[in-house]
């Protein structure tokens, strides 16, 4: 099992706002919620991505509040916010993986994922990824998709993800049709 930085990465980062016993917990509920979030990364995986420059610039992230708001409940707050789209660029950028160049198209994805979205699967792709449901930021994806808040970058995670499910169901059909 990796072994934690404690002196750089994200323990590192935490540490030095947070006395021990906060640190030791927003530690363990970063590490659970990747876990959950991530199932098909080893818990290992997750321990050398907080360990790594990237998990010290995200605990930068989290942190990057003003002194008087910065609390441990603050942070515990938004790491249970976390989700696979605000996610997908820091793995992206652990594996360093260049980013592509935005252009706001906006309207295109919007409609291109709710025509998506009418396909059950999709739709609960969707909010899956995003975290809606009872109680949570958005009730449902089409509250998140029309969200003055949802981002271009969001979009695009989105249309990546749902594509990749696309590509998938087809190859699995492929799949099933040589078999026969």
């Amino acid at each position: 099992m990796a072994e934690i930085n404690k002196q750089f990465g994200f323990y590192g980062t935490i540490k030095n706002h947070f006395d021990a016993d906060s640190t030791k917990r927003i530690w363990d509920v970063t590490v659970k919620k990747l876990t959950e979030m991530y199932p098909n990364k080893t818990q290992d995986e997750i321990i050398e991505f907080l360990n790594a420059r990237t998990g010290r610039h995200f605990a930068d992230e989290l942190l990057d509040e003003p002194e008087d708001v910065l609390t441990m409940g603050y942070i515990m707050v938004k790491i249970a916010l976390l989700n696979k789209l605000k996610m997908a660029p820091w793995w992206s950028y652990h594996y360093d993986v260049k980013p592509v160049a935005v252009i706001d198209r906006v309207p295109l994805f919007k409609a291109a994922i709710k025509h998506e979205m009418r396909k059950k699967s999709i739709r609960d792709l969707v909010a899956t990824t995003v975290g809606c449901g009872a109680g949570q930021v958005y009730e449902t994806p089409e509250i998140w998709l029309e969200s003055e808040h949802t981002t271009v970058k969001e979009l695009i995670i989105m249309w990546g993800f749902i594509q990749e499910k696309i590509t998938k169901r087809s190859n699995d059909g492929n799949k099933r049709k040589s078999a026969e």
